[in-house]
Formats: C-alpha cells, sequence, structure tokens
C-alpha cells in the first residue's frame, strides 16, 4: 500500500487503518478497546496466579466490586479472551477455566445459583429457574 502523505503523523498500522472504507474505520473506532491502568493490572495478575494454581477440591475466587463505568466488564472480558473454554475433541468433556457472572445490586442465593449455571451452560430443571 503507498504510503498517504496525509497520514504521515500516524504509525505505519494506524497509516492503514486511516484508509480503510468508512464503515470499516467506523467499526473500528466503535469497538471495545483495552487501556490498562494500574489497578486492572493488579487485579489481571491475581486472576492469572488463582487460575494457575494446581486443582483442588476448593479453588479460589474472587468478588470484584467497583462502582459502574470502573473497567469490571472489561477486566473480565480480557481475562476470558485469555482463558477461553476448551473442548475435548476426543472425550467430548469441556473444560471452563474461569466463570464470570454479574450481579445486580439485588440480589439473592437463588439468583446467584441461577447465574453461575446460566454461565457454565448448566440445563436449569423448571423449579430452578426464577
Amino acid at each position: 500500500m503507498a504510503e498517504n502523505s496525509e497520514f504521515q503523523h500516524l504509525s505505519p498500522e494506524a497509516q492503514k487503518h486511516a484508509q480503510e472504507p468508512n464503515e470499516t474505520r467506523i467499526r473500528r473506532i466503535r469497538s471495545d478497546r483495552w487501556i490498562s491502568f494500574p489497578h486492572a493490572e493488579t487485579v489481571l495478575a491475581k486472576m492469572n496466579q488463582m487460575i494457575a494454581q494446581p486443582q483442588k477440591a476448593r479453588m479460589p475466587c474472587l468478588l470484584v466490586t467497583a462502582s459502574s463505568g470502573m473497567g469490571k466488564t472489561m477486566i473480565a472480558t480480557r481475562f476470558l479472551r485469555d482463558h477461553p473454554p476448551t473442548l475435548d475433541e476426543k472425550t467430548g468433556v469441556a473444560s471452563t477455566p474461569a466463570v464470570v457472572i454479574q450481579m445486580t445490586d439485588v440480589t439473592s442465593p437463588r439468583r446467584l445459583y441461577t447465574r453461575l449455571l446460566d454461565a457454565l451452560g448448566a440445563p436449569m430443571g423448571k423449579h430452578q429457574q426464577l
């Protein structure tokens, strides 16, 4: 791709994106971006440390709380992207290394259980549904 003098101030990768069709550039602009910050890196490091532990009966868990808009969902999304579920083709056994659920301020043990089963893709009986 020939260099466009209009975009010389941009990095080579950004120059390439700047020359894309409008629809592609708009989609790229509107998509989520990971912007690292110290607290997020601390949480991700803790989560990576936890997932690296050998399996045992009671695996550790982590509850992340913060005000709305502070990056909790982006941290979870990034972690899940780095640790996706896998499927053993030979046995048909799925492995889910991490489960993330989001809860509202008002919750109950029953709603927590239902959200957890849903996140795991487990079938719910009619008595378990809300």
